[in-house]
């Protein structure tokens, strides 16, 4: 998760336009940190949430001003860049101590995600839980 500066707040639900940047990869050296072979982005399975009693809200309870948007899994795997180009990406369960929820998501077709992969994402997501901008 980012915290976005800059960006719009949009009611939780909407499809107001999410901004690419908020579905930026960890770094190489963040990701081996993590103990992830390359480049991927923190996200969290809603059917995990539920099956471990845990709501959005609780995803970001600890990072005051961020949002939560929705992506659908199968929209991910599917994902085209604007130019039709296909840029499908997997996702990976990877619990954390105190996020059994917690999964990954990564290119399939290039080390890190690229401007391109991002707007891809944020054309298809929605805003879960309204962005707060303290900027």
């Amino acid at each position: 998760m980012e915290h976005i500066r800059g960006a719009r707040a949009h009611p939780g639900g909407s499809r107001g336009k999410t901004v690419g940047n908020a579905f930026s990869d960890f770094s190489e050296e963040m990701a081996a940190r993590w103990g992830y072979p390359a480049p991927c982005m923190s996200v969290h399975s809603a059917l995990m949430l539920e099956r471990n009693g845990l709501t959005p809200p609780d995803v970001i309870a600890d990072y005051p001003g961020f949002g939560l948007a929705a992506i659908p899994v199968g929209a991910l795997r599917r994902l085209k860049r604007k130019n039709g180009d296909d840029c499908p990406h997997g996702v990976m369960w990877a619990p954390e101590e105190n996020d059994p929820a917690h999964c990954v998501a990564f290119t399939l077709d290039t080390h890190q995600r690229r401007k391109p992969e991002r707007e891809a994402i944020s054309a298809i997501a929605r805003w879960h839980i309204a962005l707060r901008n303290e900027a």
